[in-house]
């Protein structure tokens, strides 16, 4: 099975560190290599903070509370409606189905 690559997300998009740096991540399961997760620095860290503070400054941070409940409330009928396919994804890299279940 080809190594999986975790990627940091910052501004909407996967990169990888620029300093090439990874690190394992291991099933606890196991102890089976599920991947190598991209080590972030300071050059990282920076930009997602950045990235951060712009999205507050976006349309979120003037909404009013009953539109962020609107949202919040769909994303988590998303999740619910995926759940078997979260079930069967975290079956596939030998995590405990029961950790699935704890969301429906």
């Amino acid at each position: 099975m080809a190594e999986k690559k975790i990627l940091n997300f910052i501004n909407g998009e996967f990169v990888a560190a620029k300093s090439g740096k990874t690190f394992e991540n291991r099933s606890p399961v196991d102890g089976s290599l599920v991947g190598m997760v991209s080590e972030a620095g300071k050059e990282e860290v920076d930009a997602a903070v950045k990235a951060a503070r712009a999205a507050l400054e976006g349309p979120w941070s003037s909404m009013d509370i009953a539109k962020r409940s609107e949202l919040l409330y769909a994303v988590a009928d998303e999740i619910n409606r995926r759940t078997i396919t979260f079930a069967q994804e975290s079956f596939i890299a030998k995590q405990p189905k029961i950790r699935s279940e704890w969301f429906a």
